[in-house]
């Protein structure tokens, strides 16, 4: 087995760890995801993507990675797809399905299976691919790229949001904000942890299982010019993500140090 081989198998055999710790708290531990300012933020995504599908019947949507479900359960309140929800991790499947219960029968379908291994032996063709803090779990992005592309219609869109920016920060005074602010954000978030009895094991190797971290983060420029020529680049954002949604804004907003980004693809 060659070197790139073995590295993803250890990536996959490290996130499935991860996961199966994480899952039954991961909502909690994870605030950044659903805190107010970056759920507006979602659903602003949300409601452009589908407003651009507004006129699409019969819609299919495959959500990649897709965890508890933060983006599945925003579409479906939509109420117009049909949606195929794959992760790696049938823990982070089981907590999704509690909630499905919420919503009508039949319109999801959950795959616990390795994103790139499902989308090469899948041959449906989708309105939408989704993939919010996914990416930076692989060993290979731009396989995982090619293959979405190959499964989503002509015309159809592609989401990618909430990965860990690849992006230096030039300014002294910009860096020393955000290093306060980050702080502060990191004891509060601490804080809560201990008075909500929450306690984040350490029973895998986190560094591996978020393997792009150890690269630096995602470069979106990266991808944004690896999808040239395919399609157009609708939106593109970089903003702030923290665990409370005040200093999230504080950091997007008035010192305009951002750690994530989103893009929306469409295909030609």
């Amino acid at each position: 087995m060659d070197e790139s081989k073995k590295l993803k198998e250890l990536v996959i055999e490290e996130n499935v760890k991860v996961h199966r710790e994480e899952a039954s708290v991961y909502e909690k531990i994870h605030p950044q995801l659903f805190n107010w300012y970056h759920n507006a933020k979602s659903w602003d995504d949300i409601n452009f993507l589908f407003d651009l599908m507004d006129s699409r019947t019969d819609l299919r949507v495959l959500d990649l990675g897709c965890g508890t479900g933060f983006l599945t359960t925003k579409m479906l309140q939509k109420q117009k797809a049909d949606i195929i929800a794959v992760d790696l991790s049938k823990d982070m499947l089981m907590q999704l399905e509690k909630k499905l219960s919420s919503f009508p029968q039949g319109r999801v379908a959950l795959i616990n299976k390795e994103a790139t291994a499902f989308l090469q032996g899948d041959n449906t063709r989708y309105d939408l691919i989704t993939a919010s803090a996914f990416l930076h779990h692989l060993t290979d992005i731009k396989e995982l790229l090619d293959l979405a592309i190959k499964n989503l219609k002509p015309n159809g869109l592609f989401y990618i949001a909430y990965e860990p920016l690849k992006q230096p920060i030039d300014s002294r005074l910009k860096f020393a904000l955000h290093r306060f602010f980050r702080t502060l954000d990191v004891v509060f978030f601490n804080a809560y942890l201990k008075m909500s009895g929450l306690k984040i094991g350490v029973s895998y190797e986190k560094s591996i299982a978020d393997y792009q971290t150890t690269l630096g983060g995602v470069d979106p420029l990266a991808i944004i010019g690896h999808l040239e020529g395919k399609g157009e680049i609708l939106r593109f954002d970089k903003f702030a993500t923290r665990a409370f949604g005040i200093f999230a804004f504080i950091l997007d907003k008035m010192v305009e140090s951002q750690n994530t980004f989103s893009i929306i693809f469409r295909k030609l």
